[in-house]
Formats: structure tokens, C-alpha cells, sequence
């Protein structure tokens, strides 16, 4: 069995000190992308990056209260 060996390696978000972020869950999406769905100060925040790791978009739901996001799943649409 060969050992899995990363495709890229990246920060995304403030890398300051005054926000709060984490990344709850990934996924692989049919265009070979990824989807990452997390918090940014308390607030669900959706990631969609290109295969080499580069931000396509971005959506931060901001007026949804105090929550986060801890599971992302692709659509048909």
C-alpha cells in the first residue's frame, strides 16, 4: 500500500490573531475541486477551491446568527 502524499499545501482565511476560523469538513466535487465548510468568527463560511488549492469562491453567511457550518454535500444543481 503506498502512502498518500499531499496535492498542496495552504492557509486560507485571516492569519491574524482577532478572527476565529475552522474548517469542519471537506469534500471532493465532481469537477475535481474541493468544498470546505467551516466558521469564521461564528458564522457558517463555504470554500470552493480549484485542485492546486486556489480559491474559486467564497460565502460567508454572516446574518445566520451564532453558528457554524459542519457539513458540506454536492448537489445536482
Amino acid at each position: 500500500m503506498a502512502n498518500a502524499q499531499p496535492t498542496f499545501q495552504k492557509i486560507y482565511g485571516n492569519t491574524g490573531d482577532i478572527t476565529y476560523e475552522n474548517g469542519y469538513d471537506v469534500i471532493q466535487t465532481s469537477d475535481g475541486g474541493y468544498a470546505v465548510v467551516g466558521g469564521q468568527n461564528s458564522h457558517p463560511y463555504l470554500l470552493k477551491i480549484k485542485t492546486n488549492g486556489d480559491t474559486l469562491w467564497t460565502r460567508d453567511y454572516t446574518n445566520s446568527g451564532w453558528s457554524n457550518g459542519y457539513s458540506v454535500r454536492q448537489t445536482t444543481d
